[in-house]
């Protein structure tokens, strides 16, 4: 699976100019603009990506530089949930890990890709131009399907 990922992100980045597939120690990872770099992982069933806890993933997790990759960009996870058996997907997530085996937020792609809509849009940085620990991007919705919805609190429980 991790594979078909790489390569599928191989394929549809090929042509972007601000998008960058590259290796860092052996694992690829995608880089978008000077806003974020993105880990392709599987998670756990609470959205945590898998891996051996080197420094590498520890210090990407914290949201630090390292290896050439400026805690500048918000270091964010892509990966796949497999159910119970491991037969079929059952979720597909962009998390935006923080160090402590938590993300600072997450979001299903497939929800988005059934037509939920949304974007986004970054937060900046903190006043001394150094990463703080707040992500920063969040998930904002279109204010159509707001509207559709019926308001910001529609839909909670």
């Amino acid at each position: 699976m991790h594979d078909r990922m790489i390569h599928l992100a191989r394929q549809l980045f090929e042509s972007q100019s601000d998008v960058r597939v590259f290796q860092s120690q052996g694992r690829t990872m995608v880089a978008i603009e000077d806003k974020c770099v993105i880990r392709l992982k599987k998670l756990d069933k609470n959205k945590h990506a898998h891996g051996i806890p080197t420094t590498q993933f520890a210090l990407f997790e914290m949201q630090v530089n390292f290896d050439g990759i400026p805690a500048e960009l918000t270091h964010l996870d892509i990966g796949y949930i497999l159910n119970d058996l491991q037969t079929e997907l059952s979720g597909v997530y962009v998390t935006c890990p923080n160090g402590r085996r938590r993300n600072h937020w997450s979001f299903d792609l497939r929800t988005l890709a059934k037509g939920g809509g949304g974007e986004v849009v970054g937060l900046g940085l903190s006043p001394s131009g150094q990463s703080s620990t707040e992500p920063r991007f969040k998930v904002k919705e279109d204010a159509k399907r707001k509207d559709q919805a019926g308001g910001e609190d529609a839909g909670k429980s």
